[in-house]
């Protein structure tokens, strides 16, 4: 019988950590707003200026897809909140070192939740994690007239008001679960239009589960949102024609956690990627 050893999964911020390896990209986190722990990552960044202050992390390995749990403490919820806390997805550079990425954002304030899906092309690392909108390497926003970087927005909603499990209040922590689910065409869970991702929203965790290409979810809970077939967003990094399924070397791309504190506010909270929901976790190799 074959002996095979799963390597661990590393995130770029700590190499001393146990399956941790490799160096972070200089782009990410340049402000250190984020704490990394394995598959998960924790924010509790108070932006003393009067612009906002963004910070990301990716996973050190590829992936296909997986489910993140997002929580915040509710700080202020007035107004437009504290910030944003988004799940990173279809992240792929470029050979010019410009970003393709998409984002799963929540906003958690005026006592709802907001959310929205953005894709975003041809992105300058440099304004990843700068004060600033993101832009292309011409210097324009993202999506303006005329601008190298492109921006797509897939869904944009008022707010959730309510959730099935608890309130939105100063001082309170809420939770949501964001599904990303790539799509083959074929597989049970994946059956929709081939190389994009759909995205799922709840306020409970969905039990995801894995069989080989196929995904399951619980029966009884619903999802708040999901994008509609006719927004869903193009993979980065395509299976091609002839190839059904994902594999350790086709269709996957990199995960992470973004985070975007509003001008003199306080954002805190927690992302956590569900290892069990995680499609292709980690690398065979056989002894």
């Amino acid at each position: 019988m074959k002996m095979v050893k799963k390597i661990l999964l590393g995130l770029l911020a700590t190499a001393a950590v146990i399956g941790f390896a490799g160096c972070k990209a200089s782009v990410e986190d340049e402000n250190k707003m984020l704490s990394v722990s394995g598959d998960k990552c924790s924010i509790d960044y108070n932006n003393t200026t009067d612009g906002f202050s963004r910070g990301w992390e990716t996973l050190k390995q590829d992936h296909v897809d997986a489910i993140c749990k997002i929580t915040a403490k509710i700080n202020n919820n007035a107004g437009s909140g504290d910030g944003v806390m988004g799940y990173i997805f279809n992240l792929k550079q470029n050979d010019d070192k410009t970003y393709n990425f998409s984002l799963a954002g929540l906003r958690f304030s005026a006592s709802k939740i907001e959310y929205y899906v953005s894709d975003y092309k041809n992105v300058d690392g440099a304004t990843l994690s700068s004060g600033s909108e993101f832009k292309g390497t011409d210097g324009k926003v993202a999506g303006s007239s005329g601008a190298t970087a492109t921006l797509t927005e897939h869904s944009v909603n008022a707010g959730i008001d309510t959730l099935k499990t608890m309130s939105i209040n100063n001082g309170d922590e809420v939770s949501v679960w964001i599904d990303v689910a790539a799509q083959d065409h074929d597989s049970t869970g994946r059956d929709k239009t081939k190389n994009t991702y759909k995205v799922s929203f709840y306020d409970q965790n969905p039990t995801r589960t894995k069989d080989g290409d196929n995904l399951t979810y619980s029966n009884s809970i619903t999802a708040l949102y999901t994008t509609p077939d006719n927004k869903l967003i193009g993979m980065n990094n395509p299976l091609p024609n002839d190839v059904a399924h994902f594999s350790a070397t086709q269709g996957q791309s990199k995960l992470g956690f973004y985070a975007n504190v509003y001008g003199n506010r306080k954002l805190t909270g927690t992302w956590e990627i569900d290892s069990a929901s995680m499609y292709h976790e980690a690398e065979e190799i056989e002894e």
